[in-house]
């Protein structure tokens, strides 16, 4: 498994509304599989399944009450990625930022985010993330709304 450093203190994504609930059933947003995942995921094909709540969609690994994903600590790529995206543009693959995410809003352009952001950019071009996602072309995923912050080369 390939090693993501985690830099969104818990407290900040404890009190955000955005990360594993969609507005729609086939949401790009929602986590995507690599193939070595999907053993881990019985049943689950190249999608996390979604359950209805509330009028949208949560992550089925998403718990509503404690505000906690049940599998934080074999959580899926995409999932250790997030703010950061593998995101598709005219045929080629980019990581990504979602300014969205509001530690990255409040951090963006601090030294902090900065550092992080060099620690992203050299993971993504990474023979072993290069190869993770030529053989899961599934997680490249055309996300609406982020930054481009480096080319992946494949």
């Amino acid at each position: 498994m390939i090693e993501i450093p985690n830099f969104v203190p818990s407290e900040v994504c404890l009190r955000c509304q955005g990360c594993c609930r969609f507005s729609e059933a086939q949401s790009s947003w929602s986590p995507n599989l690599t193939r070595e995942e999907r053993r881990s995921f019985p049943g689950a094909g190249y999608k996390l399944a979604l359950e209805e709540r509330g009028g949208g969609f949560v992550c089925s690994q998403f718990d509503p009450v404690s505000l906690e994903c049940r599998r934080y600590a074999d959580r899926p790529l995409e999932c250790r990625l997030y703010p950061f995206v593998v995101h598709r543009k005219a045929g080629l693959a980019y990581l990504a930022v979602d300014r969205n995410c509001p530690f990255v809003a409040e951090s963006y352009g601090s030294p902090f985010f900065t550092g992080i952001l060099e620690a992203y950019r050299a993971l993504c071009v990474s023979e072993e993330f290069r190869d993770l996602v030529r053989e899961n072309p599934q997680i490249i995923q055309d996300y609406g709304g982020v930054e481009i912050v480096s080319p992946i080369g494949i």
